[in-house]
């Protein structure tokens, strides 16, 4: 598993199997600070998709619940520094 799969899997809102590919990705050897990374520019797609009218709010928030997902799951995975970060 990529960071570009995992990406997409948040973009299109797989919250069923996020969590699974994260695991696999940081298994296969992904850096976990770098998953977060890009999961983070994905709600700057969220954001620039929503301005352009090519998704619903619906979609919207199956994207927002699966980055919900998949940082829960990376958060193992992540420094003390970096979690730090995210609990502000």
């Amino acid at each position: 598993m990529t960071v570009q799969s995992v990406r997409d899997l948040i973009c299109h809102g797989k919250i069923d199997i996020v969590g699974d590919a994260i695991r696999s990705a940081v298994d296969e050897g992904c850096d976990p600070e770098a998953l977060l990374q890009d999961m983070i520019l994905s709600v700057d797609d969220l954001e620039e998709r929503l301005k352009n009218g090519e998704i619903i709010a619906s979609e919207m928030l199956l994207t927002v619940k699966a980055l919900t997902v998949g940082v829960a799951e990376l958060r193992p995975y992540l420094s003390t520094e970096t979690i730090g970060r995210l609990d502000r």
